[in-house]
């Protein structure tokens, strides 16, 4: 009987990491990109944008490359799955083969990440008309003549939920504050937890508060309520302290300190009253 429930309990424990599987997304507008193609027609020099799409888990925490797509402007989408992980390279580098792509019948994709493929990270981008393959198929043994090469800044778009929203009466008018669950990185607003900032007559902006873990990390932990704390001094001056709750991968609970609001919003909407 003993046996069983220890059986039981690690299956519960096996279980509970597996459902901590985490998928994410991102992109480069934009990239640096060129090509070499000597191929009469046939454009690969102007890209809109790069989309990646990872996953991983608790229970196996190495990193899969599950998607790529290369958005063109004059030619047809480059769209990569399939991918295997370069071990004798190091844990950045990712290889696929893709059949009947434009007018060649194989080309490889190869991907270079600076670290973990995250937001904020460089990311690179190899294309190689296939020439010569290793007769078991073995990606690393395989090359080919570049025809494109791209690099950019990874930004993080995986889509997020409304953990908390909170309004306030902020210098007479009032503020609502909406916290996203996954603390993100995107080359416009910065890296941390967002909240999204609606102040009226003042618009909308986004204030990112720094999250102690890595940007690696960022999929695992949860964002769940904005605590607030507002004190009214005698000269009418209000000060409004905030902290975020948040959960780590195992379900504990955490916070971050106790900070002022107002350094945030003149920063975010540069008012200085």
């Amino acid at each position: 009987m003993k046996a069983i429930m220890v059986f039981l309990s690690t299956l519960v424990l096996t279980l509970g990491l597996s459902s901590n599987a985490k998928a994410a997304e991102y992109e480069i507008n934009y990239p640096s990109a060129s090509s070499s193609v000597p191929y009469p027609g046939l454009d690969l020099n102007m890209v809109k944008k790069i989309k990646v799409k990872t996953s991983n888990s608790l229970h196996t925490p190495e990193q899969s490359l599950d998607e790529l797509e290369i958005v063109f402007e004059n030619a047809t989408n480059l769209v990569v799955k399939g991918f295997q992980k370069e071990s004798s390279y190091g844990p950045d580098l990712f290889k696929a083969m893709v059949n009947d792509a434009w007018v060649y019948s194989k080309v490889l994709v190869t991907v270079f990440a600076s670290d973990k493929i995250s937001g904020g990270r460089n990311l690179t981008i190899e294309l190689q008309v296939m020439e010569m393959t290793n007769e078991l198929n073995e990606l690393n043994y395989s090359h080919g003549l570049m025809i494109f090469n791209a690099q950019g800044i990874l930004n993080d778009v995986t889509p997020v939920t409304v953990a908390d929203i909170e309004t306030i009466s902020y210098q007479d008018k009032d503020m609502t504050l909406t916290l996203y669950q996954r603390a993100m990185f995107d080359e416009f607003n910065g890296e941390g937890f967002k909240i999204k900032v609606n102040w009226m007559g003042n618009g909308e902006k986004i204030i990112n508060v720094p999250a102690p873990i890595s940007s690696e990390e960022y999929s695992f932990f949860k964002a769940a309520d904005l605590e607030i704390q507002t004190q009214t001094f005698p000269d009418g001056f209000t000060d409004h302290q905030f902290r975020i709750k948040y959960q780590d991968p195992f379900g504990y609970t955490q916070y971050t300190p106790f900070e002022p609001l107002a350094p945030y919003i003149d920063q975010a909407f540069q008012s200085y009253p």
